[in-house]
């Protein structure tokens, strides 16, 4: 640059610039939520999103890795078109019938092109068991058997209890129907069993389910009636 005054002296003064390359296009990747907790024996989705940079366009193929074995993962789509400045968006899935929790990456890859995304899943569920399992009742009497209920890593939720009786001679019932667990906590519930007078000497069974949206458990009680 030069200047001039008005006595026509100059000055020249030299300014280095330096100019990079403009941004590569790229690819961002990201899942929502990143933390999962599934009941054994049901699932639970996260949503993959993917998100162009810098006019980036192309075709991303998604694929699953975790920790450990146990987890079922299905991504659908599994493989998203991007245009420039655009979005697309998969579907993870994820099921499993073992407790435990599994560290998830999915990966993008196009080209040489590859991001990742981490989820953690929760695997939990609840168990179910009678104190005392066999009972003996002397018909026209009753008898109480306590049902118990634990929450397994972490578990938390309502379970609705049911009873199904072996015999119309066999009446049942439970105090209360629904118990309510919080984390790695218990509860329980009485299950009352009375043999009618007209109930036949024998060995009858009464089974009690616990049941959580679609994942049921159940314990079965044997009634030995005299």
């Amino acid at each position: 640059m030069t200047v001039h005054d008005s006595a026509s002296a100059s000055t020249t003064a030299t300014r280095t610039v330096n100019v990079g390359p403009p941004p590569q296009p790229d690819f961002a990747i990201s899942a929502n939520p990143g933390s999962l907790t599934i009941l054994a024996g049901s699932s639970g989705s996260s949503k993959v999103s993917l998100n162009s940079l810098d006019g980036f366009s192309g075709q991303v193929t998604l694929s699953t890795s975790t920790d450990k074995t146990g987890l079922t993962i299905s991504c659908s789509p599994s493989s998203l078109t991007l245009i420039a400045a655009g979005s697309a968006n998969s579907t993870c899935t994820f099921t499993s019938p073992t407790i435990g929790t599994y560290a998830v990456t999915v990966t993008g890859t196009s080209g040489s092109l590859s991001h990742s995304t981490s989820i953690a899943v929760r695997i939990v569920d609840f168990t179910l068991s009678a104190l005392p399992n066999s009972i003996t009742i002397i018909h026209g009497h009753s008898a109480t058997v306590s049902i118990n209920l634990s929450s397994v890593n972490g578990f938390t939720g309502t379970v609705s209890l049911t009873q199904s009786d072996s015999s119309i001679n066999i009446k049942t019932s439970l105090n209360p129907n629904q118990v309510t667990l919080a984390p790695d906590g218990t509860g329980s519930s009485s299950l009352k069993i009375t043999a009618l007078k007209k109930t036949t000497p024998g060995t009858y069974l009464v089974t009690v389910t616990g049941t959580v949206g679609t994942v049921s458990h159940s314990v079965t009680v044997t009634v030995n009636v005299t």
